[in-house]
Order: structure tokens, then C-alpha cells, then sequence
């Protein structure tokens, strides 16, 4: 008989405000090039280089003009609703609108003015993450989607805004070398993660009468 091919691995990114984390299916965290289990999520351009994560932590304070933060924002919002939120007063780099509502976010880079959207910025972080975690090429990947608006937003909002983060999520994954195989929210994600880490009784015992469980998940947002 034919040997099986290996299973191949799959990773899950949860993309946060300042910060994305990267694990393995069997639970394990991935490091990145400073051995941390996170990677903040910034992207400053310097003369003809591009600095990524914690490369570019530092230019927050002297590159401002040309430095991103919080690039999973950028990509997976907007330009309209990030442009009213609090945080935009404290941008010092020239944005705008892209065709379809997206953002971009204009930067000196390799001697001359250029733009970069959200979706761009992010993938590039997304690259880092599989480069620095030696994922591999290609790699499958579930891909946490984090809150896209507010909990009181009507039925419609949330749906329009997860679509949008859905679809740019796809492109920074696609531009970052990773293979999307599933978007779940956070919520999701948490379940999953708890089922595998608790498991239920085993199959036949239930069929026996056991009855099942019902696990309610808290989400104790920071506001």
C-alpha cells in the first residue's frame, strides 16, 4: 500500500491591536526572531528600508511621518470609521480613502512618496510572522478575525463590517504566503481552542446516556 502523505500543519493567527500571535495546531506558540510569542504589529519605512515588528518599535517616537501602527486595524476597518475613532488624532502620517472604502497611508520610501494600504501593511507583518516562525511556504492557516465594530452597531453594520474584514484578511494572508483556510471570529476561536484543550468524555460514553455539556463563553472586552 501507498505510504500516507503527512499531514501538514496547521497554524492559527489571532491579530490584535498591537500585537499578532501565531500557534500551532497541537497548541504549541510560535517565536519569533527576539524568542517572544508575540509580534507588534507596526511597519516603518526608513530611506530604502522597510522595518517590520519589533524592527520598527522604536521609530514610533523618531520616523512618526513614516510608521504604521496597529496595521490589523488598518486592513480589516475602513478608512471612514478609522478616521473618526480617537486614535487618529495621535497619526502622524498623511492617509486617505482607497477605491472601496479601504486605507492607505502615504510614506517615504526608497527616495520618493509612495502609498501602502492597510491590507499591504498587514500582509507584510503576516510574511514576517511566517518567515521568523519557520512555518514554511504556504502554510494553512485559520486566521482569528478581532472585533470590527461596536457591539451595539445594528445587525447590518456587523454584517457589512465582518464582510470587510473577511475579504481584506484573505488578501493579507494571500500577500503574506499563508494559505486561509478558515476565518473564525474571536469568539469562535476561544471555543475551539477550550474544546481542545478540555475534551469531553470519550464518544462511546456518551452514547451510553452521558449528557453532554454547554459551555457559555465571557468576552471581557477592555472598554
Amino acid at each position: 500500500m501507498p505510504e500516507e502523505a503527512p499531514t501538514q500543519a496547521c497554524y492559527g493567527l489571532d491579530i490584535g491591536a498591537v500585537s499578532l500571535v501565531a500557534a500551532r495546531d497541537d497548541g504549541e506558540l510560535l517565536r519569533n526572531e527576539c524568542s517572544d510569542t508575540s509580534t507588534k504589529s507596526i511597519v516603518s519605512f526608513s530611506g530604502k528600508q522597510r522595518h517590520l515588528g519589533e524592527a520598527a518599535a522604536n521609530s514610533l517616537s523618531t520616523n512618526g511621518r513614516n510608521t504604521a501602527t496597529a496595521v490589523g486595524r488598518l486592513a480589516l476597518m475602513p478608512h471612514a470609521r478609522l478616521a473618526a475613532s480617537p486614535q487618529a488624532a495621535h497619526w502622524q502620517f498623511t492617509h486617505s480613502a482607497r477605491d472601496g472604502g479601504g486605507f492607505e497611508m502615504e510614506a517615504q520610501y526608497n527616495g520618493e512618496s509612495r502609498r501602502f494600504s492597510g491590507v499591504q501593511l498587514l500582509g507584510a507583518v503576516l510574511a514576517k510572522v511566517r518567515a521568523t516562525s519557520g512555518a514554511g511556504e504556504s502554510p494553512s492557516v485559520a486566521l482569528v478575525l478581532p472585533p470590527c465594530v461596536e457591539a451595539s452597531a445594528s445587525q447590518e453594520d456587523k454584517d457589512a463590517a465582518l464582510g470587510f474584514a473577511r475579504a481584506a484578511m484573505l488578501d493579507a494572508a494571500a500577500i503574506g504566503g499563508w494559505k486561509a483556510v478558515a476565518l473564525p471570529t474571536a469568539m469562535e476561536a476561544a471555543a475551539v481552542a477550550l474544546s481542545r484543550k478540555y475534551p469531553e468524555a470519550a464518544a462511546e460514553g456518551r452514547e451510553g446516556g452521558a449528557p453532554g455539556r454547554h459551555v457559555m463563553l465571557l468576552d471581557m472586552g477592555a472598554g
